[in-house]
């Protein structure tokens, strides 16, 4: 039974609505998405707040009250999606999400399903009258560069394949390593790096056990490795990130060592980094 895996970037998916993906994707890749004047919004444990558009990327969902909105937006798997973006990119993107409405206790919704971030009610609807979105739900979210133009358009929660589109090229923009490797002893070579120049590299651990994972211990090799992972149980046929960040402590090769022990067992699943720092 195959439980640990690295991620590797994966082709544009292939639907039966590939023409109308391809229509959508025509119109909107490269077309800069407008935002009203004032942005404000909301967590359900907080009050009004703006928006600060200081993040280079974001990725924009809207939607609008038409049907069950707490299915069109579902609010755990984004909390799930934010915090693995945030562990990997260290809090340089964020997620706005609009609903396009004038009653719905979002705030109720939002708590009961453990979504922590900010949502927006756009009463007038001004951003969709600013954007003429598609009426199709599947094409009213965005990747967004710091130009706020559409780098990619799809949802990432209601496609996996979409979500690791998103997270590949956010990484491979960013400079970030996350590549996918089956192999029971996962390793990854960063090659030559700067001795003044902290990398961060990616592990998917997916959960192909009968039962949730549970992560016991996280621990490196030496003090100059960190590894963090998002979180500390894995629903069975669900994932998480483990984040390794070395920090160049001398000159010449090194291999250094992230271990998770997972499920009470003694013997944990070690994740291997390796280098040469010049």
């Amino acid at each position: 039974m195959r439980i640990f895996r690295l991620i590797l970037p994966v082709i544009l998916l292939v639907s039966c609505h590939s023409e109308t993906i391809y229509d959508a994707y025509n119109i909107w890749i490269g077309k800069e998405v407008v935002f009203p004047a004032s942005l404000y919004s909301f967590s359900w444990d907080r009050d009004s707040i703006r928006c600060q558009e200081n993040h280079n990327w974001k990725i924009l969902l809207y939607t609008d009250s038409i049907g069950c909105v707490s299915c069109k937006l579902q609010p755990k798997h984004w909390q799930v999606l934010n915090d693995e973006i945030s562990l990997i990119t260290q809090n340089s993107i964020e997620t706005y999400i609009f609903l396009g409405t004038t009653q719905y206790d979002l705030k109720t919704t939002m708590r009961h399903e453990g979504y922590r971030h900010p949502v927006c009610i756009d009463k007038n609807d001004s951003l969709n009258k600013l954007n003429h979105f598609p009426k199709d739900d599947r094409f009213r979210c965005f990747l967004l560069d710091e130009n706020n133009r559409v780098i990619l358009i799809g949802n990432p929660v209601q496609n996996p394949k979409i979500k690791d589109l998103y997270i590949r090229t956010i990484c491979e923009r960013l400079g970030i390593e996350y590549v996918h490797n089956p192999d029971e002893n996962p390793r990854i070579s960063l090659g030559t790096i700067k001795k003044d120049e902290p990398k961060n590299v990616c592990f998917e651990i997916r959960n192909d056990g009968d039962a949730t994972m549970q992560i016991d211990t996280i621990f490196t090799s030496c003090e100059c490795t960190t590894a963090k992972i998002d979180r500390m149980q894995i629903p069975r046929n669900e994932t998480a990130i483990l984040s390794v960040t070395y920090t160049p402590d001398g000159a010449g090769d090194f291999v250094r060592d992230a271990y998770v022990k997972v499920n009470g067992k003694e013997q944990p699943k070690i994740f291997t980094i390796e280098g040469t720092v010049k």
